[in-house]
C-alpha cells in the first residue's frame, strides 16, 4: 500500500467515524428538546398526604441544633437551615460545612436517621402501594442512572415501568427513574456526556478529549494532503499528463 493509499484510507474512515458521532450529537440534541412527558421519567417521585401541616412544628431551630450539638458533642457551625418532608414529615435540614447535613424531626425533636427500612418506607409511600419492591442496593459510587449525593439507597420496584426510586441517606432528598425516563438520560448523556463523569475521573476525561483532538486534527492533516494530490492530478489533466494514483 503507498502512502498515499493510507492516507485516502484513514482519512475516510475517520470521516465516518466522525460523520455518525455528529449524527447522534445532533439527533440527540432534538431528543434533549422533546418533553419529558413524550419521553418518561422524573426525577422526583410524587408525594404522598403529609402528616401533620406547619402548625404542628413544635421544634425551634435553636433546639434542633442544640440536638445535633448533643450528638456531635461539640459546637457546630451551621451554614444552611431548611424545613422539609422527610417520610411525610416535617424535618429540618441542618448542613455544616464540614460535618454534612444531619436531619431532625421539627414536630418531636428526634435526629432522623435515613436507614435501609426507613428508606423503604419513603419508597413504598411515594409508590402509594402500585408495586412491591423487588431489590435494596445501598449505592457507594456513583452509577449510569445515578448522579446526585452518596451514599444512597436504590429501590428497585416491579412495576412495567421498572421504575426505581432514590433515597439520599444524608439528607433525606429523593429522586426517581422508570426505563423511558433513564434511556432518554443516555440518551441526553451522549450529547452533553454527562454519563462519563459517574465512570471517569477529571483528568481521564480530559485524556479522552485530547486524543479526539488529535484525531480530529489528523483527519484535517490528512484531508488537506488529499486535497494537495488531487490538486496535483487536475493540473496534470489540464497539462495531458497521467494523473497520480491515490
Amino acid at each position: 500500500m503507498t502512502l498515499n493509499r493510507f492516507v485516502f484510507k484513514t482519512h475516510k474512515w475517520l470521516a465516518v467515524a466522525t460523520g455518525l458521532f455528529t449524527l447522534l450529537w445532533f439527533v440527540s440534541g432534538v431528543l434533549m428538546m422533546l418533553p419529558s412527558n413524550l419521553l418518561g421519567g422524573g426525577s422526583a417521585p410524587n408525594q404522598p398526604p403529609a402528616e401533620g401541616g406547619y402548625k404542628d412544628v413544635t421544634v425551634t431551630v435553636p433546639q434542633a441544633v442544640a440536638t445535633v450539638e448533643a450528638l456531635m458533642r461539640m459546637p457546630l457551625e451551621i451554614a444552611a437551615v431548611e424545613l422539609r418532608r422527610v417520610n411525610g414529615r416535617l424535618t429540618y435540614a441542618l448542613r455544616t460545612p464540614k460535618w454534612g447535613t444531619f436531619l431532625v424531626d421539627a414536630m418531636d425533636g428526634r435526629r432522623v436517621q435515613i436507614t435501609e427500612e426507613m428508606a423503604r418506607q419513603m419508597a413504598t409511600r411515594a409508590m402509594r402501594g402500585h408495586a412491591q419492591i423487588r431489590e435494596v442496593t445501598l449505592l457507594r459510587k456513583h452509577t449510569l442512572d445515578y448522579g446526585a449525593l452518596l451514599p444512597a439507597y436504590r429501590i428497585a420496584f416491579d412495576d412495567p415501568g421498572a421504575t426505581l426510586i432514590y433515597v439520599s441517606t444524608e439528607t433525606g432528598q429523593m429522586g426517581s427513574s422508570d426505563r423511558l425516563g433513564r434511556l432518554r438520560g443516555f440518551v441526553a448523556g451522549t450529547h452533553t456526556f454527562e454519563f462519563l463523569k459517574p465512570l471517569m475521573s477529571g483528568k481521564a476525561i480530559k485524556l479522552w478529549l485530547i486524543l479526539f483532538s488529535i484525531v480530529g486534527t489528523a483527519m484535517s492533516v490528512f484531508g488537506f494532503w488529499i486535497l494537495w494530490i488531487q490538486w496535483k492530478n487536475w493540473l496534470a489533466r489540464r497539462a495531458g499528463r497521467a494523473a497520480g494514483a491515490i
